[in-house]
């Protein structure tokens, strides 16, 4: 059978577009803090190898680099580093303050060939990313009477320039100890030295420290409380992150800069500053129809009693695309293939602006397919599909070459290496959003989409994948995610499965870090979305990603730290709660009503009517009242929702 090839050429979307111009050709210059095979090195590059230094933290030694070089058209950096006998070679993609490449080992002061540049290398420019003195994210350490408590610091300026913090523990001795997140007041802050007083359960405690001179992301000091004199220290993280507030008036700034340096970290050095146009060629396999269900629905679905009837028409193809690189474009990696499924109306109900479309993207123990069987738990494909929506459902799996135990759903899919490279420069879920941009291309090819109707559904692991590919695809109008807003330090203490982790820059790419910690938290994916709308959904009694009680006040932590990036859209960060009812599975996706089956004639004419109040609740107590206020986590004070999802859909997206 004959295949059909065409080339996708976009523009105007850092996250989609296959070609870039130029953001910087200068030299890139300032201080670097790196994360190379596990090993913290500083990195002081001055305009010639000659003023540039290189200092291994832990042992101060100094080294001196030969063979510096810049490319602005790639911008690729190069540079040598003698240790001893050992020449140690690096290339860096460097991208608005943010470093991203591989080093090689050799006994010869010849450079190697690039495949064998074996380690990886991730890192950010102190003198770019701090150019202001907020907002300010370490990760600490607190010596106290039961041990050593892990936690997160955060400083920033609200609206008013008011100096404003917070702090998160979430471990002891590294074992799972989430306490509720506590508010600082009293906070002073001068770029090397910090104060605040800490309020929570606990009473307060009064912390004091300072950056240290070298490395300076580094912190460390005394804290008090009464009867208790303690230490404390910190290291530099989320340095890409929102924040509390401060950058509200420049969002779209930092948006921008947030895409491209995640792209650069992500999605193996794919796109960012070149003029080489990356293949983004996209080969459709012809298409197949597959048989939609006739099961009976799955018996804890909220989406009509019983929902509309399936009449839609449904195909399923692979898509391939070539990821090409920029570190070594002699040897990119092979093609990707990624089944998706697509789900139609009857073309007599086309709008006349075209089809509105529902992403849906699969979490653990499901697929692509999965989600367009009625009797699935993960049923929401269907769902929509009922109600008049296109559907494109992209399967979500995990790597074949994992690098942790376990592999749920299947492993069929590879991770995107460069041919005779053993390691990905790719982050497994960059790898993921990336597949589900690719398909949004391909849906969007034939111009039967309403690009103002485009919505993307996503479960626990697929609310993950939703979450990160609507920050970085503006195209994506509203995202509905559900199971899926943690804080990313409790999640690694929490048992939780480790595909969420960033592995590159670490010394043996385990589960054992997660070099996200070094540039973002989920509130920055979330963050990156506004104002566009963003549904989280969270059930009562879900402990999946926390076991505190009650188990919802981490995603109320994570959702506000989110809606200080929407300002006065505020109320398109909507938190739900759902769940009251027994036989509503806490870890679910959730419609939010009993949509009659006969009063759907098709977006947005879906009537609806909620029969459960208890099925979504909005959450009234979004933030503390005043600094002493660390109740609001758990207050359970909500209010019925106005409808279910597809109501939501089409008051709040433009026809």
């Amino acid at each position: 059978m004959k295949r059909l090839f065409f080339v996708l050429r976009l523009a105007g979307f850092v996250g989609v577009t296959c070609q870039l111009a130029n953001l910087a050709t200068a030299q890139p210059r300032g201080v670097y803090h790196l994360l190379a095979n596990g090993h913290r090195l500083r990195l002081d590059l001055g305009p010639t190898a000659a003023s540039s230094l290189l200092t291994e933290e832990g042992t101060g030694t100094v080294q001196h680099l030969g063979n510096q070089t810049w490319d602005a058209t790639t911008n690729f950096l190069e540079f040598r580093r003698d240790v001893g006998n050992v020449f140690q070679w690096y290339r860096l993609s460097v991208v608005q303050g943010v470093a991203a490449g591989r080093f090689a080992e050799s006994t010869s002061s010849t450079k190697p060939p690039l495949r064998q540049f074996l380690f990886h290398v991730r890192g950010w420019n102190q003198s770019v990313i701090d150019a202001t003195d907020v907002p300010r994210t370490w990760d600490v350490s607190i010596a106290g009477t039961g041990g050593s408590f892990g936690g997160v610091l955060r400083i920033d300026r609200d609206a008013n320039g008011v100096l404003v913090g917070q702090m998160k523990v979430f471990s002891l001795n590294g074992a799972l100890a989430e306490e509720p997140e506590s508010e600082l007041s009293a906070i002073s802050w001068n770029n090397t030295t910090l104060s605040f007083v800490r309020t929570g359960p606990f009473g307060q405690q009064q912390f004091s420290g300072s950056v240290s001179a070298a490395p300076s992301r580094l912190i460390a000091g005394n804290w008090t409380a009464p009867g208790f004199t303690g230490k404390w220290s910190g290291q530099r993280s989320q340095v890409l992150g929102f924040g509390l507030g401060s950058q509200a008036q420049a969002l779209s700034s930092w948006q921008a800069r947030f895409r491209r340096q995640v792209l650069n970290l992500t999605e193996g050095f794919r796109l960012i500053n070149t003029n080489i146009p990356v293949p983004c060629s996209v080969n459709l396999c012809p298409a197949t129809s597959v048989a939609v269900s006739s099961a009976a629905p799955y018996v804890s679905r909220d989406d009509g009693s019983p929902p509309p009837p399936p009449n839609y028409i449904v195909k399923q193809t692979t898509l391939t695309w070539f990821p090409g690189s920029r570190f070594d474009p002699a040897n990119p990696p092979p093609q990707r293939q990624v089944r998706v499924l697509l789900a139609t109306p009857p073309m007599s109900k086309k709008p006349p602006k075209g089809w509105p479309l529902i992403i849906a993207v699969n979490g653990h123990g499901e697929t692509a397919a999965g989600l367009l069987f009625p009797n699935s738990s993960q049923w929401y494909g269907d769902s929509a599909a009922r109600r008049g929506f296109m559907v494109l459902a992209v399967d979500i799996r995990h790597r074949s070459d994992k690098l942790y135990a376990g592999c749920d759903n299947g492993c069929p899919y590879s991770s995107i290496r460069g041919q005779g490279y053993a390691t990905s420069d790719w982050e497994e879920d960059g790898e993921r959003a990336f597949d589900v941009r690719r398909a949004l291309d391909w849906a969007m090819a034939n111009n039967v989409i309403n690009p103002n109707q485009i919505v993307i559904f996503g479960l626990s692991l697929g609310g993950e994948v939703a979450t990160i590919t609507a920050a970085l695809d503006p195209r994506i109008k509203m995202a509905v995610v559900s199971g899926y807003s943690p804080d990313m330090h409790v999640m690694d203490v929490n048992g939780n499965h480790p595909c969420y982790r960033w592995f590159n820059g670490l010394s043996a790419n385990t589960s054992q870090g997660n070099v996200a910690h070094e540039f973002l938290d989920v509130s920055d994916y979330e963050a990156a979305i506004a104002p566009r709308r963003l549904i989280v959904e969270t059930g009562a009694s879900d402990f999946v990603f926390s076991r505190a009680t009650p188990p919802w006040q981490g995603d109320k932590q994570v959702t506000r730290r989110a809606r200080a990036a929407y300002g006065a859209a505020a109320s398109n960060l909507v938190h739900v709660l759902h769940g009251a009812r027994s036989d509503v599975l806490p870890h679910a996706f959730r419609v939010g009503g009993k949509a009659s089956s006969t009063a759907c004639s098709g977006p947005p004419n879906c009537a609806s009517t909620l029969t459960d109040p208890e099925m979504l609740r909005v959450f009234l107590v979004t933030q503390p009242s005043t600094p002493s206020d660390w109740q609001w986590q758990t207050s359970s004070v909500t209010r019925v929702g106005a409808g279910d999802i597809y109501l939501d859909i089409a008051a709040n997206l433009p026809p």
